[in-house]
Protein backbone atom coordinates (compact mmCIF):
# COMPACT_ATOMS: atom_id res chain seq x y z
CA UNK A 1 0.00 0.00 0.00
CA UNK A 2 2.77 2.44 0.90
CA UNK A 3 4.77 1.66 -2.22
CA UNK A 4 1.75 1.91 -4.52
CA UNK A 5 0.73 5.21 -2.96
CA UNK A 6 4.18 6.77 -3.24
CA UNK A 7 4.61 5.65 -6.85
CA UNK A 8 1.14 6.06 -8.27
CA UNK A 9 -0.89 8.68 -6.36
CA UNK A 10 -0.42 12.22 -7.61
CA UNK A 11 -2.60 13.67 -4.84
CA UNK A 12 -0.36 12.05 -2.23
CA UNK A 13 2.93 13.29 -3.66
CA UNK A 14 5.52 14.41 -1.11
CA UNK A 15 9.12 15.56 -1.53
CA UNK A 16 11.66 12.76 -1.20
CA UNK A 17 12.97 14.53 1.89
CA UNK A 18 11.31 17.11 4.10
CA UNK A 19 12.44 19.30 6.97
CA UNK A 20 12.17 17.11 10.06
CA UNK A 21 10.27 18.12 13.20
CA UNK A 22 12.34 19.65 16.00
CA UNK A 23 12.63 16.31 17.80
CA UNK A 24 12.09 12.69 16.82
CA UNK A 25 12.48 9.29 18.42
CA UNK A 26 15.34 7.42 16.76
CA UNK A 27 14.22 3.77 16.91
CA UNK A 28 17.58 2.27 15.96
CA UNK A 29 17.68 -1.05 14.10
CA UNK A 30 15.18 -3.90 14.07
CA UNK A 31 17.48 -6.16 16.08
CA UNK A 32 18.31 -3.53 18.68
CA UNK A 33 16.48 -2.37 21.78
CA UNK A 34 18.25 0.99 21.72
CA UNK A 35 16.24 4.12 21.07
CA UNK A 36 16.60 7.77 21.97
CA UNK A 37 15.17 11.23 21.47
CA UNK A 38 17.11 13.36 18.98
CA UNK A 39 17.06 17.03 18.04
CA UNK A 40 17.08 17.34 14.26
CA UNK A 41 18.44 20.90 14.01
CA UNK A 42 16.86 21.60 10.63
CA UNK A 43 18.06 18.54 8.73
CA UNK A 44 15.87 16.86 6.13
CA UNK A 45 14.67 13.28 5.98
CA UNK A 46 11.59 11.07 6.38
CA UNK A 47 9.70 9.88 9.44
CA UNK A 48 6.50 8.29 10.74
CA UNK A 49 3.99 9.75 13.19
CA UNK A 50 1.84 8.09 15.86
CA UNK A 51 -1.79 9.01 16.45
CA UNK A 52 -2.98 7.69 19.82
CA UNK A 53 -5.24 8.29 22.81
CA UNK A 54 -3.66 9.66 25.94
CA UNK A 55 -6.65 8.43 27.96
CA UNK A 56 -6.75 8.54 31.74
CA UNK A 57 -3.26 7.07 31.99
CA UNK A 58 -0.77 9.72 30.94
CA UNK A 59 1.88 8.31 28.60
CA UNK A 60 5.61 8.51 29.11
CA UNK A 61 6.43 12.21 28.75
CA UNK A 62 9.42 14.42 28.09
CA UNK A 63 9.79 17.27 30.58
CA UNK A 64 12.47 19.85 31.24
CA UNK A 65 13.89 17.53 33.88
CA UNK A 66 13.96 14.44 31.62
CA UNK A 67 14.91 15.98 28.24
CA UNK A 68 18.63 15.25 28.55
CA UNK A 69 17.90 11.74 29.84
CA UNK A 70 15.61 11.00 26.87
CA UNK A 71 18.35 12.16 24.47
CA UNK A 72 20.80 9.83 26.15
CA UNK A 73 18.51 6.88 25.66
CA UNK A 74 15.01 5.58 26.39
CA UNK A 75 14.68 2.22 28.08
CA UNK A 76 12.42 -0.19 26.22
CA UNK A 77 10.66 -1.31 29.39
CA UNK A 78 9.78 2.32 30.22
CA UNK A 79 7.67 2.64 27.07
CA UNK A 80 3.93 1.96 27.38
CA UNK A 81 2.70 -0.91 25.18
CA UNK A 82 1.26 1.36 22.46
CA UNK A 83 4.62 3.11 22.08
CA UNK A 84 6.47 -0.22 22.00
CA UNK A 85 4.18 -1.47 19.23
CA UNK A 86 4.64 1.78 17.25
CA UNK A 87 8.42 1.42 17.49
CA UNK A 88 8.18 -2.21 16.37
CA UNK A 89 6.10 -1.20 13.31
CA UNK A 90 8.54 1.60 12.50
CA UNK A 91 11.50 -0.77 12.66
CA UNK A 92 9.77 -3.47 10.61
CA UNK A 93 9.04 -0.92 7.88
CA UNK A 94 12.69 0.18 7.98
CA UNK A 95 12.06 3.75 9.07
CA UNK A 96 14.55 5.33 11.47
CA UNK A 97 12.40 8.01 13.05
CA UNK A 98 8.93 8.34 14.56
CA UNK A 99 7.24 11.41 16.05
CA UNK A 100 5.29 10.76 19.27
CA UNK A 101 3.74 13.87 20.77
CA UNK A 102 4.32 13.19 24.47
CA UNK A 103 7.99 12.39 23.87
CA UNK A 104 8.86 14.95 21.19
CA UNK A 105 7.25 17.96 22.88
CA UNK A 106 8.57 19.17 26.25
CA UNK A 107 5.29 18.94 28.10
CA UNK A 108 6.00 21.38 30.93
CA UNK A 109 7.64 24.03 28.71
CA UNK A 110 4.86 26.42 27.63
CA UNK A 111 6.92 28.01 24.85
CA UNK A 112 7.97 24.66 23.41
CA UNK A 113 4.41 23.30 23.63
CA UNK A 114 2.94 26.33 21.86
CA UNK A 115 5.56 26.19 19.11
CA UNK A 116 5.21 22.47 18.48
CA UNK A 117 1.40 22.44 18.79
CA UNK A 118 1.24 25.17 16.15
CA UNK A 119 3.32 22.97 13.82
CA UNK A 120 1.45 19.75 14.54
CA UNK A 121 -0.70 19.88 11.42
CA UNK A 122 2.39 20.25 9.24
CA UNK A 123 4.13 17.45 11.13
CA UNK A 124 1.36 14.96 10.34
CA UNK A 125 0.99 16.18 6.76
CA UNK A 126 4.70 15.77 6.01
CA UNK A 127 4.95 12.37 7.71
CA UNK A 128 5.46 9.47 5.33
CA UNK A 129 2.93 7.43 7.31
CA UNK A 130 0.73 7.97 10.36
CA UNK A 131 0.34 4.86 12.49
CA UNK A 132 -3.14 5.00 14.01
CA UNK A 133 -3.53 3.17 17.32
CA UNK A 134 -7.24 3.12 16.60
CA UNK A 135 -8.48 0.61 19.16
CA UNK A 136 -6.24 1.67 22.06
CA UNK A 137 -8.12 3.74 24.64
CA UNK A 138 -4.88 4.48 26.51
CA UNK A 139 -1.11 4.06 25.99
CA UNK A 140 -0.98 0.79 27.91
CA UNK A 141 -3.46 -0.99 25.62
CA UNK A 142 -1.14 -1.56 22.67
CA UNK A 143 -1.77 -1.32 18.92
CA UNK A 144 -2.09 -4.99 18.01
CA UNK A 145 -5.06 -7.21 18.82
CA UNK A 146 -6.36 -10.73 18.37
CA UNK A 147 -8.50 -10.63 15.27
CA UNK A 148 -12.21 -10.97 15.84
CA UNK A 149 -14.86 -9.88 13.35
CA UNK A 150 -15.17 -6.99 10.88
CA UNK A 151 -15.33 -3.58 12.52
CA UNK A 152 -16.61 -0.29 11.18
CA UNK A 153 -14.53 2.85 11.02
CA UNK A 154 -16.64 5.97 11.15
CA UNK A 155 -16.02 9.62 11.88
CA UNK A 156 -19.05 10.14 14.10
CA UNK A 157 -18.98 10.67 17.85
CA UNK A 158 -20.58 7.27 18.57
CA UNK A 159 -17.77 5.31 16.96
CA UNK A 160 -16.69 2.21 18.87
CA UNK A 161 -13.09 2.91 17.82
CA UNK A 162 -11.59 4.81 20.80
CA UNK A 163 -9.17 6.97 18.82
CA UNK A 164 -11.95 8.27 16.54
CA UNK A 165 -13.72 9.84 19.53
CA UNK A 166 -10.73 12.09 20.32
CA UNK A 167 -10.50 15.69 19.12
CA UNK A 168 -6.72 15.80 18.60
CA UNK A 169 -6.92 12.61 16.53
CA UNK A 170 -9.56 14.20 14.28
CA UNK A 171 -7.08 16.83 13.09
CA UNK A 172 -4.28 14.28 12.81
CA UNK A 173 -6.39 12.04 10.60
CA UNK A 174 -7.68 14.93 8.51
CA UNK A 175 -4.24 16.35 7.73
CA UNK A 176 -2.12 13.20 7.47
CA UNK A 177 -1.15 12.21 3.93
CA UNK A 178 -1.39 8.48 4.75
CA UNK A 179 -2.98 6.73 7.73
CA UNK A 180 -2.72 3.06 8.62
CA UNK A 181 -5.43 2.03 11.11
CA UNK A 182 -4.88 -1.02 13.29
CA UNK A 183 -8.40 -2.40 13.86
CA UNK A 184 -9.52 -5.51 15.75
CA UNK A 185 -9.79 -7.65 12.64
CA UNK A 186 -7.68 -6.03 9.93
CA UNK A 187 -5.52 -3.17 8.73
CA UNK A 188 -7.30 -0.27 7.07
CA UNK A 189 -5.50 2.24 4.82
CA UNK A 190 -6.48 5.83 4.03
CA UNK A 191 -4.61 8.27 1.82
CA UNK A 192 -5.65 11.23 -0.30
CA UNK A 193 -6.24 9.04 -3.31
CA UNK A 194 -7.50 5.70 -2.08
CA UNK A 195 -8.80 3.54 0.72
CA UNK A 196 -7.76 -0.06 1.20
CA UNK A 197 -8.53 -2.85 3.64
CA UNK A 198 -7.44 -6.44 3.99
CA UNK A 199 -11.00 -7.69 3.46
CA UNK A 200 -10.92 -6.09 0.00
CA UNK A 201 -14.25 -4.27 0.18
CA UNK A 202 -15.84 -1.52 2.21
CA UNK A 203 -19.36 -0.27 2.68
CA UNK A 204 -20.97 3.08 3.30
CA UNK A 205 -24.21 3.99 5.01
CA UNK A 206 -26.05 4.09 1.70
CA UNK A 207 -25.19 0.43 1.15
CA UNK A 208 -25.51 -1.23 4.58
CA UNK A 209 -25.70 -4.70 3.03
CA UNK A 210 -22.07 -4.59 1.93
CA UNK A 211 -19.67 -5.97 4.50
CA UNK A 212 -16.67 -3.78 5.01
CA UNK A 213 -15.41 -0.56 6.56
CA UNK A 214 -16.84 2.89 6.17
CA UNK A 215 -14.12 5.32 5.01
CA UNK A 216 -13.85 9.03 5.73
CA UNK A 217 -11.34 11.23 3.94
CA UNK A 218 -11.12 14.39 1.90
CA UNK A 219 -8.57 14.80 -0.86
CA UNK A 220 -8.52 18.59 -0.40
CA UNK A 221 -9.73 20.58 2.60
CA UNK A 222 -11.75 23.60 1.45
CA UNK A 223 -13.16 26.53 3.40
CA UNK A 224 -16.73 25.58 2.50
CA UNK A 225 -16.23 22.41 4.56
CA UNK A 226 -15.65 24.39 7.77
CA UNK A 227 -19.20 23.97 9.21
CA UNK A 228 -18.93 20.20 8.77
CA UNK A 229 -15.42 20.17 10.23
CA UNK A 230 -16.62 22.12 13.28
CA UNK A 231 -19.63 19.85 13.78
CA UNK A 232 -17.53 16.67 13.64
CA UNK A 233 -14.65 18.08 15.68
CA UNK A 234 -16.80 19.56 18.45
CA UNK A 235 -18.51 16.20 18.99
CA UNK A 236 -15.20 14.67 20.05
CA UNK A 237 -13.56 14.48 23.45
CA UNK A 238 -10.66 16.48 24.87
CA UNK A 239 -8.74 15.68 28.03
CA UNK A 240 -7.86 19.35 28.55
CA UNK A 241 -10.41 21.98 27.64
CA UNK A 242 -7.66 24.54 26.98
CA UNK A 243 -6.80 22.47 23.87
CA UNK A 244 -10.14 23.29 22.18
CA UNK A 245 -8.60 25.78 19.74
CA UNK A 246 -5.05 24.35 19.50
CA UNK A 247 -6.35 20.89 18.55
CA UNK A 248 -7.92 22.35 15.39
CA UNK A 249 -5.31 25.02 14.69
CA UNK A 250 -3.48 22.92 12.10
CA UNK A 251 -6.60 22.65 9.95
CA UNK A 252 -7.26 26.38 10.34
CA UNK A 253 -3.67 27.19 9.39
CA UNK A 254 -3.88 25.06 6.24
CA UNK A 255 -7.12 26.76 5.22
CA UNK A 256 -5.60 30.20 5.85
CA UNK A 257 -2.60 29.28 3.67
CA UNK A 258 -5.04 28.49 0.84
CA UNK A 259 -7.12 31.61 1.61
CA UNK A 260 -4.64 34.24 2.87
CA UNK A 261 -7.19 37.07 2.73
CA UNK A 262 -9.45 35.28 5.22
CA UNK A 263 -9.07 36.15 8.89
CA UNK A 264 -9.51 33.42 11.49
CA UNK A 265 -11.25 34.45 14.71
CA UNK A 266 -11.32 31.82 17.48
CA UNK A 267 -13.06 29.12 15.44
CA UNK A 268 -14.87 31.41 12.98
CA UNK A 269 -13.87 33.11 9.72
CA UNK A 270 -14.35 36.87 9.38
CA UNK A 271 -15.83 36.66 5.88
CA UNK A 272 -18.46 34.23 7.20
CA UNK A 273 -19.81 36.79 9.66
CA UNK A 274 -22.46 37.58 10.72
CA UNK A 275 -24.06 34.30 9.56
CA UNK A 276 -21.37 32.24 11.32
CA UNK A 277 -22.60 33.60 14.66
CA UNK A 278 -25.89 31.75 14.18
CA UNK A 279 -24.61 28.51 15.67
CA UNK A 280 -26.47 26.30 18.10
CA UNK A 281 -24.92 23.90 20.55
CA UNK A 282 -26.17 20.37 21.23
CA UNK A 283 -28.77 19.68 23.91
CA UNK A 284 -27.13 19.66 27.31
CA UNK A 285 -24.24 21.95 26.38
CA UNK A 286 -23.62 25.05 28.46
CA UNK A 287 -21.71 28.29 28.23
CA UNK A 288 -18.16 28.24 29.47
CA UNK A 289 -17.37 29.44 32.95
CA UNK A 290 -15.80 32.84 33.74
CA UNK A 291 -12.12 32.89 32.91
CA UNK A 292 -12.50 30.61 29.88
CA UNK A 293 -9.87 31.04 27.16
CA UNK A 294 -12.37 31.42 24.31
CA UNK A 295 -14.81 34.27 23.55
CA UNK A 296 -18.49 33.81 24.34
CA UNK A 297 -19.55 34.44 20.72
CA UNK A 298 -17.57 31.44 19.44
CA UNK A 299 -18.80 27.82 19.38
CA UNK A 300 -15.59 26.99 21.24
CA UNK A 301 -17.05 28.62 24.36
CA UNK A 302 -19.50 25.75 24.90
CA UNK A 303 -18.86 23.09 27.53
CA UNK A 304 -20.14 19.54 27.17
Amino acid sequence: WIRNCMKGHADCHQPSYTALPSRLVDVGSADSQKLKLVETRGIEGTYFTLSHCWGGNQPLKTTKATLRERMGGIKWESLPKTFQDAVTITRKLRMQYIWIDSLCIVQDDADDWETEAANMGAIYEASLLTISASIASNPNHGIFSHRLQPNKICGGPKSDIPLLTRAWAYQERLLATRVLHYLPDELFWECRSAIRCECGVYRNQAEPSRLAIEPWRWTVIELKMWPQIVAEYSARDLTFRKDRLPALSGVARQLHTSNPSMQYLAGLWLDHLPEALLWQGPLGSRDSQPGAQTPSWSWTSLEG
